[in-house]
């Protein structure tokens, strides 16, 4: 009996506990998802969950009250309204780069991007590649398509349309630089050198 009682006073608090995990866990993820990071495997992930909520809860909490409280919601609804607040400002957070321009502010030439090719290229204004692969003494030029993130896979692909293939000393060997439906897959560990004209 004495255990059934805990148990009990365990099931009482896990709103609580969500409460202070909850939006903490909703922005990291989005904020991962958009950078492509894996803060789960970080050791803290938990705690800054828990510090993240916090802060929400003291900024957010007052301004939802004092917009809803005086509707007479449940608490259900008032939650539900707190966790809209969250992903909205978390989705705010990602599309206005705050992170990329505190980073910036703070000058010291790190990134928040975990690629290089994120970090060097926009992806609205695109890009052209020359990727020399050293083991074939072929050079790739075409458009950046697709590429795989560091932290989604080891084997990591990089995809080209408009291609154009050269060897070393200089030789043509195709061009479909016009060709937007010609696309290259090539292993990112083959390449050797890669040059970026925007």
């Amino acid at each position: 009996m004495p255990e059934l009682l805990n148990i009990d006073k365990i099931i009482i608090l896990i709103p609580t506990v969500l409460e202070y995990v909850v939006p903490g866990f909703i922005f990291l993820t989005i904020r991962d998802f958009s950078y492509s990071k894996k803060d789960k495997s970080d050791k803290y992930y938990v705690i800054k969950c828990i510090v993240l909520s916090y802060i929400f809860i003291k900024l957010l909490k007052p301004i939802e009250l004092a917009f809803f409280g005086h509707f007479g919601l449940s608490d259900d609804i008032l939650t539900f309204i707190f966790i809209i607040l969250v992903i909205i400002i978390s989705i705010a957070y990602i599309k206005y780069k705050l992170e990329e321009k505190l980073v910036n502010i703070l000058g010291n030439g790190k990134t928040v991007h975990e690629d290089f090719i994120s970090n060097v290229i926009d992806n609205k204004e695109g890009a052209w590649l020359k990727l020399y692969i050293s083991e074939e003494k072929i050079i790739y030029t075409g458009k950046l398509k697709y590429y795989d993130n560091p932290s989604m896979s080891n084997n990591r692909f990089i995809v080209l349309a408009c291609v154009k293939t050269e060897s070393y000393s200089g030789d043509t060997l195709v061009d479909n630089i016009n060709d937007n439906n010609c696309l290259v897959a090539l292993d990112m560990k083959d390449i050797k050198r890669i040059e970026i004209f925007k």
